[in-house]
């Protein structure tokens, strides 16, 4: 199969003068749209930038750590691919994992034998999504589209550290801070609180309104004077008591 967008069509560049071409979004908007891209996009067309995305996302990895990936750096374990992740910039050793639905996806791939992997071509991708700005998305969206995702997962900062090579803690909560998960869960706890106390509030007034409805309406029975009625019939009684 011939690939339009093959890395063999593609000119090499220097991954410094790549990461430059191209700003840093936030990860978010592909985190939305990935699916479709991957379920949608015919391969004829698309297949090595589905593979880039896979690795990206499911890798967290940065622009140049995927232009350097190559097919020696993955091994097919018959119904996953282990993929290690060369030259990273904090010099933590990554190793990312394919599975499910993305294996046959990447298999597809690899079965055409590419020597790299990464295709640089992520405009295409934002283009065919009809995403704002498409020339402004860079191979790191991939990054932070990983890194929200897990968090959105409820991957604690642990989990997040390890799957990103973060080596502070600051730089990956500001991951978290990022996750839209987290900002809806922290609006319903604080909506749940208000209605909660709204409610309380409204069950406290309605209990005093009714204790001062009761106590107008009981009376001492025993404080009324008595009175005896004998030798009626068909009498209508009316008894009218102020208190």
């Amino acid at each position: 199969m011939y690939l339009h967008y093959s890395w063999r069509t593609l000119p090499l560049h220097k991954p410094d003068a790549f990461t430059e071409r191209f700003f840093k979004l936030h990860g978010f908007i592909w985190t939305w749209c990935a699916g479709s891209f991957l379920i949608e996009a015919c391969d004829e067309k698309y297949l090595a930038m589905k593979v880039t995305m896979i690795m990206g996302i499911m890798g967290a990895c940065r622009a140049n750590e995927m232009y350097n990936m190559k097919t020696e750096d993955i091994k097919d374990l018959g119904s996953a691919f282990l993929v290690n992740v060369p030259n990273t910039t904090t010099k933590v050793s990554r190793k990312l994992t394919i599975t499910d639905n993305f294996y046959p996806i990447c298999k597809k791939y690899m079965d055409i034998r590419p020597v790299y992997i990464y295709d640089i071509s992520v405009r295409q991708i934002a283009e065919f999504l009809k995403l704002p700005n498409p020339k402004n998305y860079s191979g790191h969206s991939f990054r932070r589209s990983s890194a929200t995702l897990l968090v959105d997962a409820e991957g604690d900062i642990t989990t997040l550290k390890r799957h990103g090579g973060w080596k502070s803690t600051l730089v990956a909560e500001g991951y978290i801070d990022e996750s839209i998960k987290n900002k809806m869960d922290t609006a319903h706890k604080l909506s749940n609180s208000i209605q909660e106390t709204t409610i309380y509030n409204q069950t406290e007034d309605l209990n005093k309104i009714t204790s001062i409805n009761k106590q107008n309406i009981d009376l001492d029975i025993n404080s009324l004077p008595s009175f005896n009625i004998t030798h009626c019939s068909n009498t209508h009684i009316t008894i009218n008591i102020n208190k």
